[in-house]
């Protein structure tokens, strides 16, 4: 073929090639600004969204109809994007709904053709099908996010929630727009790769129909392209990942328990979280605007500056404590540690951690205070055991002049006396014993009005002549099952209180009455009962009275409205302990400036009241004869026992300790029928000389002595149960009663 042929065939392909080169860059123009209009529209679609959670978020704090207002506009983007959509997928659109789809999302008039082309044209391929159904999904977040928002205009208009309920809403709807993020950019990520595989297309048709003369530059394009994209990717992926690491940053700042702030050298606050807001009162807007000097005690002060010019020289690092005051006046104990900021090599600010030690001081306080009543309670305890012996012997030579003297002798009467205290003494003992914890709960059937009549005879003297202390007791106020001792606990640690309320005097009025209690009973508590019949002991004062959030903690334990040389925070609890082991309520009314009232309710039981305290009376004797071991290492009460026992006719041998019986034992010629000894004695205990005794003496009785109870003892493991225990003090008589009880022949 000629060279001119050849030359028009080259242009004809060229033509066809150039026009087929401008067919191809049209329809890729067109293809890139369908797509380019769809990113711009997920970037409209993306501002409005979180427009319009920035407008909710106001609209539950302020709230301002207009915020919400403003949150339905910006809804409506999404919702146009939602029809569009919904009308394109159908087989026979109708363009006017979709173009005001788009216009409603805020879309470019001129991009809409393009976009319903690039939708409809390019439905089904694995790309846009991808961001298709992300864009489904995204308007299955935003009907909930809709109806979120509806939620919460119809609750803040009814004000039909409360605070709580209204903030769950907001973390809800906050929730929904965190999980509408991620599909924004996948979105974005979907359009992307359609974009790139309909430019690779159109990459390989382009070098094809123009390879003589794009070849090179189209190669070249494509690797220019390739890498654009791969940076983009890459770009996108760090971004991501450094957007994730941020979130997870903040949110363990923002959750942490202990203060985190960023200050300058000047001390002017930067930042800090929520736990610093918490505990200062101020709010993170106004930070910029405080200085440590606001927030540290200006006694503490000069050690803040210290320890910051420490550590510019070098010098600091070791923790250090202060107290901040809170915006609100109140204090707190912090504990600092902290760092410096540097830039370029020069120190900046300063960052730190401040640990509340508030709750570390009251542990610390409550154990020092649980100590100091342990000790306490051990040397009442040790006191009271001790007294037990002292008053056996007072009561026991009592007890012999007693039965000496004729009734009319006028030393009858005096002895009997000295009796009588002996009785009221060892009464006392069993207090001390129940606040040392070595007094086990034990009941007995009491009549109320006998316990609250006993206990008013100490009352005056405990309570002082300021106080105006009177009785009002009604006569059938009924029978309980309580424990005496810890019931007289219970009315002392309320008269106490009372009395404490009163510095200037007032007036104290115990009562009692029969009540038929339904289920709910109120005081400042509203508090359920079970249903029946119960003895009342009311203690009212008029004293400064108890505002109604002292009342909601009255009753815990270390809790006192008392100076801190004057309260333990026990007693109420004690009180409230002991009712409720006695199967009772106890209700608190009280006033400011008024007074205050404790009503006990006891359950009723129709049992007949048992004596407290025994007539002092000489009984019959008992006399028997047989061998005694004693071992008891008081002397004076081992003297007083063996006297008492040789009196009636036993042949008695003595031992000051276990280790001494079993020694005198070993030496008698002949069988002891009776062992008397007690519990707790040096070198060796009344229960292992027990033991080892009945080996060489099988039928021998056993009776021990303590002035503790059967139940304590047998807690602490010292005693079994259901062995024969007389619990100091006691009368001589007592243990010749025991022995004729037991059926035990002390006979030689």
């Amino acid at each position: 073929m000629p060279i001119f042929g050849k030359l028009q065939v080259i242009v004809l392909v060229f033509a066809c090639v150039f026009f087929a080169l401008l067919g191809l860059v049209y329809f890729s123009l067109g293809f890139s600004s369908a797509a380019r209009a769809y990113v711009q529209g997920e970037g409209t679609w993306s501002k409005a969204q979180k427009e319009a959670t920035i407008r909710l978020q106001r609209y539950a704090v302020s709230p301002d109809e207009r915020d919400y207002q403003a949150y339905l506009d910006c809804l409506s983007v999404q919702l146009g994007d939602r029809m569009a959509r919904e009308e394109m997928e159908k087989p026979d659109p109708n363009y006017k709904t979709m173009y005001a789809g788009f216009r409603q999302g805020k879309i470019a008039e001129a991009d809409i053709p393009g976009m319903i082309t690039l939708f409809r044209k390019f439905r089904k391929t694995k790309e846009i099908d991808t961001a298709v159904q992300i864009w489904t999904t995204a308007d299955g977040y935003i009907e909930e996010f809709r109806e979120q928002g509806t939620q919460l205009h119809e609750a803040i208009v009814g004000k039909s929630a409360s605070n709580d309920e209204i903030a769950d809403l907001t973390h809800k709807i906050e929730e929904t727009d965190a999980k509408l993020t991620p599909l924004e950019n996948d979105f974005s990520v979907a359009l992307s790769a359609g974009a790139r595989r309909v430019e690779g297309l159109l990459n390989i048709g382009l070098p094809l129909s123009g390879c003589l003369l794009l070849g090179l530059g189209v190669i070249v394009s494509s690797i220019m392209v390739q890498q654009v994209e791969a940076s983009v990717a890459e770009r996108s992926r760090a971004e991501t990942a450094a957007q994730e690491s941020e979130e997870r940053y903040r949110e363990l700042l923002e959750n942490a328990n202990d203060i985190i702030y960023v200050h300058d050298l000047d001390g002017n606050f930067v930042s800090w979280n929520r736990k610093a807001e918490d505990l200062s009162g101020y709010k993170m807007s106004e930070t910029k605007a405080l200085r440590i000097t606001d927030l540290v005690a200006p006694e503490d002060l000069a050690l803040a500056e210290e320890m910051l010019a420490k550590k510019l020289t070098g010098q600091g690092g070791a923790p250090y404590t202060l107290r901040l005051v809170a915006k609100n006046g109140d204090r707190h104990e912090v504990e600092v540690s902290s760092r410096l900021l540097y830039e370029n090599g020069q120190a900046t600010g300063v960052q730190g951690i401040a640990r509340d030690l508030t709750e570390r001081r009251r542990l610390e306080a409550e154990l020092l205070q649980a100590q100091k009543m342990e000790a306490v309670g051990r040397l009442a305890g040790g006191i009271a055991h001790d007294f037990n012996n002292i008053l056996m012997i007072v009561r026991g030579y009592a007890e012999i002049l007693l039965e000496k003297l004729h009734p009319d002798d006028p030393l009858h009467g005096q002895t009997a006396q000295i009796m009588k205290a002996g009785n009221r003494a060892a009464e006392l003992t069993q207090r001390l014993l129940g606040f040392s914890r070595k007094q086990v709960f034990e009941p007995k059937i009491l009549n109320v009005n006998d316990v609250v009549s006993e206990i008013s005879k100490m009352l005056p003297t405990l309570l002082g002549a300021h106080v105006d202390f009177s009785l009002d007791l009604y006569p059938n106020a009924g029978n309980v099952n309580a424990d005496p001792i810890q019931m007289e606990q219970v009315l002392i640690n309320l008269a106490v209180n009372s009395r404490d309320a009163m510095p200037r005097g007032g007036k104290l009025i115990i009562s009692t009455a029969a009540r038929e209690l339904e289920r709910d009973e109120n005081g400042e508590q509203q508090l359920a009962v079970v249903p029946g019949r119960y003895a009342e002991i009311c203690v009212r004062d008029s004293g400064c009275g108890i505002d109604k959030e002292t009342v909601r903690h009255i009753f815990e334990p270390f809790f006192t409205t008392k100076d801190k040389d004057k309260g333990t925070g026990l007693g109420l609890s004690t009180v409230y302990g002991i009712v409720k082991r006695s199967g009772g309520y106890i209700l608190v009314s009280s006033a400011v400036g008024i007074g205050t009232t404790m009503r006990i309710y006891l359950p009723q039981v129709e049992l007949e009241a048992e004596s407290r305290s025994p007539e002092v009376k000489a009984g019959s004797e008992i006399r028997g004869t047989g061998t005694v071991l004693i071992a008891e290492d008081e002397e004076p009460l081992r003297e007083l026992i063996s006297a008492r026992m040789r009196a009636e006719g036993y042949q008695v041998l003595e031992a000051e300790n276990g280790e001494e019986a079993l020694a005198m034992a070993s030496r008698h010629k002949g069988e002891i029928q009776l062992l008397l000894t007690d519990v707790i004695m040096p070198k060796l205990r009344g229960p292992e000389l027990a033991s080892r005794l009945r080996m060489r003496y099988p039928g021998m009785k056993v009776i021990y002595m303590s002035g503790y109870t059967e139940s304590a003892l047998v807690q602490d493991g010292m005693l079994e149960r259901n062995t024969v225990l007389l619990q100091k003090p006691f009368t001589v008589k007592k243990i010749l009663e025991v022995i004729r009880e037991m059926n035990v022949s002390v006979r030689g």
